[in-house]
C-alpha cells in the first residue's frame, strides 16, 4: 500500500518515481495507491494495472486545501481495504502521518 497525497495526473518527482515502481511490478504484487481527491470530476478509484488500484480520498471540492485533511481520510480508507504486507508513505508531510494512524501492516518502510 502506497500513501501519497499527489498522484496521477498530478505528479511531481516523487509521485513519477512511485507511478514506476507500480508500472514494473504489479506482475509480483497487487498494490493500493491512496491518495488526494484535487478535482471533484476525478474518479474516486481507478486501475492503474491489474491488480492494482489508485484510491482518491476526499471531496475534491477543497482543491489543494484538502492535503491538509489527507492524513485523517487516508487513514480511514486504508482501514477499510484489506491489510497489506507493507506500507510505503510518499512526502512526510503527509504521507507519513496517514502510514502512523491507519497502524494495520506487519512492516513498514
Amino acid at each position: 500500500m502506497l500513501f501519497s497525497p499527489f498522484f496521477r495526473p498530478l505528479e511531481f518527482g516523487a509521485e513519477l518515481f512511485a507511478r514506476k515502481i507500480v508500472e514494473h511490478l504489479h506482475h509480483v504484487a497487487d498494490f493500493s495507491v491512496i491518495t488526494l481527491r484535487v478535482n471533484p470530476d476525478w474518479p474516486t478509484s481507478e486501475e492503474l494495472a491489474p491488480g492494482s488500484v489508485l484510491y482518491r480520498v476526499g471531496s475534491g471540492r477543497l482543491g489543494l486545501r484538502g492535503k491538509y485533511l489527507y492524513p485523517f481520510q487516508a487513514a480511514a480508507r486504508a482501514r477499510r481495504l484489506p491489510p497489506p504486507d507493507l506500507f510505503h508513505a510518499i512526502l512526510e508531510t503527509y504521507g507519513a502521518p496517514a502510514l502512523v494512524l491507519s497502524r494495520r501492516t506487519r512492516r513498514t518502510c
